[in-house]
């Protein structure tokens, strides 16, 4: 009867390990995980257009600010 136990506890850990392992399915977080990196690239590259932007407003106001 022990040894009915032991491998039917044994069985149920594998069988437990097994379908926890099964259940991973990491493309789809790969895959999201991608596109966002994408877009947090595309959001610096935009940011940087802005801050150029805004320092070429910048220079042109200080220009117009000491011709008054």
């Amino acid at each position: 009867m022990k040894s009915h136990c032991t491998l039917s506890r044994t069985l149920f850990i594998l069988f437990a390990v097994l379908s926890l392992l099964s259940c991973n399915d990491f493309e789809g977080l790969e895959n999201r995980v991608d596109e966002l990196e994408n877009k947090v690239s595309s959001l610096e590259a935009y940011c940087s257009t802005l801050n150029s932007n805004i320092n070429s407003l910048k220079s042109v106001i200080d220009a117009l600010s000491e011709c008054d």
